[in-house]
């Protein structure tokens, strides 16, 4: 099926906390509109969300959308463009890395009766705080919609500590913080 609707341009980018897709059409005839989908495997996919297409153009036009959820790591994206007939066709994929370093912060260091631990991206993840030797203290886990966090400290001894933030069994920070 060769739809009447011809992209010229399909990529993405991280933004912030999300990944922003921007897409053009060098011409449309009876388009209907654009159903944008993610997989973090390029197997199983799951929609993003839609736009409405221009419907009849032959001037080129620009399309954006911003996927406010994605997947630590890659995210495949592909589109699927529609026709008001009911056919549709997919683009290529195309691939965007979604990363989160250096977005979290832990204070105040050293500690004593409290740490506090503000993330920049809410990940669905966890935090851990380990003794000096490896040994898990403590697990938080991290919800997407909570970016605060506080840790009680008054059973630790004075030390060396680490917390380590995952999200699905990954390592993403680790810090080593003082207790006393």
């Amino acid at each position: 099926i060769m739809l009447p609707i011809e992209l010229t341009d399909f990529r993405g980018a991280q933004t912030g906390k999300a990944i922003t897709l921007d897409w053009q059409t060098h011409s449309e005839i009876n388009s209907s509109h654009f159903v944008v989908l993610r997989s973090s495997d390029n197997i199983h996919w799951d929609k993003v969300g839609a736009h409405e297409a221009a419907g009849e153009s032959y001037l080129p036009i620009s399309y954006q959308l911003k996927d406010p959820d994605p997947v630590l790591g890659v995210n495949y994206y592909r589109l699927l463009m529609v026709d008001r007939d009911g056919q549709s066709e997919f683009s290529e994929t195309i691939a965007v890395e979604f990363e989160t370093d250096g977005q979290w912060e832990i204070f105040p260091i050293p500690a004593e009766d409290v740490l506090q631990i503000r993330l920049e991206v809410a990940l669905d993840s966890e935090l851990q705080l380990l003794s000096a030797d490896g040994r898990l203290i403590k697990t938080l886990v991290v919800d997407r919609d909570m970016t605060h966090y506080s840790i009680d400290l008054t059973s630790l001894q004075p030390g060396v500590y680490v917390v380590q933030w995952l999200a699905e069994g990954t390592l993403l920070e680790s810090k080593r913080i003082v207790v006393y």
